[in-house]
């Protein structure tokens, strides 16, 4: 790794694991995802306790644990077999590694995924 690389952007990305002949030839290689190490960096991420849907009357709030992703879309569905209605971008909270979106209104009843 090279000096003053941002270790928190590099587990966000593939990371793979490579044996290479003397001559620069591929002979196997692996992907790897650092379990322990995301854990540590986003050790704050033990005390959030709002995973999940939290309708209420004035909005809806919604967050996923998603540490390695690129993006997170919040996909809306009137029920679970329909198609989605809406797709919202969701935020980064890098000190957690949890991805977050509040959307205005109660959206009792409405399903979800997350892409």
């Amino acid at each position: 790794m090279a000096a003053g690389a941002d270790v928190a952007a590099l587990l966000r990305e593939p990371l793979v694991l490579a044996h290479e002949s003397a001559d620069g030839r591929v002979i196997a290689a692996t992907g790897l995802q650092l379990h322990g190490a995301l854990d540590d960096l986003y050790a704050a991420a033990e005390g959030v306790k709002d995973f999940g849907a939290h309708p209420a009357k004035v909005h809806t709030r919604f967050a996923v644990w998603a540490p390695t992703a690129q993006r997170v879309l919040l996909c809306r569905h009137a029920g679970p077999d329909s198609p989605a209605v809406a797709v919202d971008a969701m935020r980064f909270d890098a000190a957690t590694g949890a991805w977050r979106a509040e959307l205005p209104g109660d959206l009792s009843g409405q399903a979800y995924r997350y892409l």
